[in-house]
């Protein structure tokens, strides 16, 4: 399965980062409860101030995708209080949102099905129900001036790289870049994921796992 290498813009020189203090990283979830039948709450576009998409698997013809950036209502209102917070110039671009179990099952076998790429990179299907298929989870990234950004990888690079923390080391702006990215969306209540930088949940298994929250949403498919 190929990365999507062009989509995103390495920060360019200069780019003006505010000195970001230390984040918590993301944790592993430990055992996942059940979530609750499909269904609730119809899905929305993803739109508001300092919002962008890019619909990158539409783009990109892959199998099951769909033309529109779809999440739960609450969601949305959190992706909008985190783009608000981020500083001038700034805004968050999302990547991706609601998914098909068509495209989640397509892209779990093309990319864990015998690459030698780590487990929990891509949720498998039978797991009930992966994230993007209940509307709570996006990945996003920080775009300067509306050019999305490659913080250290580009999206769907499923390498140690990815790994929120892999530049907590090395000062500069990819890692004060992905702290503000983190910092905005768990102060907004999302959980991000312990192998991608880019993947945030709210009302998840997931989610629900690592803050102790009830679950919110089971799978769903847009109303039309």
């Amino acid at each position: 399965m190929d990365n999507f290498e062009n989509l995103l813009t390495p920060p360019p020189d200069g780019i003006p980062v505010p000195a970001v203090p230390p984040v918590p990283l993301p944790e592993a979830p430990g055992e996942m409860p059940v979530a609750p039948p499909p269904g609730g709450e119809d899905l929305v576009e993803v739109t508001g101030d300092k919002l962008e998409v890019i619909r990158a698997y539409w783009d990109d013809e892959r199998f099951g995708s769909i033309d529109r950036t779809l999440v739960r209502p609450a969601v949305l209102e959190r992706l909008r209080h985190a783009a608000a917070a981020l500083p001038a110039g700034y805004s968050i671009t999302v990547l991706d949102a609601w998914r098909s179990s068509e495209l989640q099952n397509w892209l779990y076998n093309q990319t864990m099905a015998g690459t030698g790429v780590a487990a929990g990179f891509v949720s498998p299907p039978a797991d009930p129900p992966a994230p993007h298929s209940t509307g709570g989870a996006v990945d996003v990234t920080l775009a300067w001036n509306g050019t999305a950004l490659a913080l250290g990888t580009g999206f769907d690079e499923f390498t140690a790289e990815a790994a929120p923390g892999a530049f907590e080391e090395i000062p500069g702006a990819i890692r004060d870049l992905r702290r503000m990215l983190r910092s905005v969306m768990t102060a907004a209540g999302f959980c991000g994921h312990h192998l991608e930088w880019w993947h945030f949940e709210w009302g998840t298994r997931r989610w629900a796992a690592v803050t102790g929250n009830e679950v919110e949403f089971g799978a769903i498919r847009p109303a039309v």
